[in-house]
């Protein structure tokens, strides 16, 4: 789970990065998009922190270390919102694609799965989302 919990920190600060980087004439529905993209995503990682790692009787990983991991991961903000956004739905598709890895270990129990399953719901709604805007 702790690629996850890289992969949606990741998520959160491109986001961030694309809502206050993007102008011009798309200026409001792309500040609104990387918004809904943004959303939620800190309540996820509580989650696995307090459920997976706190529920399971572990340590949760140190901040730190998840800032530097996922400080690799996220592009440089730039003025081009059709390659920006293209860069988080690559990240969001590198989450769905560890969530499908971790789902199918033998460890995960049920409230694990359901877990990965809202996570992997969320990040589907949001990989659509930027499909349709990059469509």
């Amino acid at each position: 789970m702790y690629k996850i919990l890289v992969y949606l920190l990741a998520i959160q600060h491109h986001a961030k990065n694309i809502h206050y980087h993007c102008a011009g004439s798309t200026f409001w529905a792309d500040h609104l998009l990387a918004d809904k993209v943004f959303d939620g995503l800190q309540d996820l990682m509580d989650e696995i922190n307090e459920k997976y790692y706190m529920g399971k009787e572990e340590d949760t990983p140190q901040q730190t270390r998840l800032l530097e991991d996922a400080s690799e991961l996220v592009p440089e903000a730039i003025d081009d919102m059709t390659v920006a956004f293209a860069q988080l739905d690559k990240l969001i598709i590198s989450c769905i694609d560890e969530l499908e890895t971790v789902s199918a270990l033998e460890s995960i129990t049920v409230g694990d799965n359901d877990l990965i399953g809202r996570i992997g719901s969320d990040m589907q709604q949001k990989h659509g989302f930027l499909w349709r805007r990059l469509k």
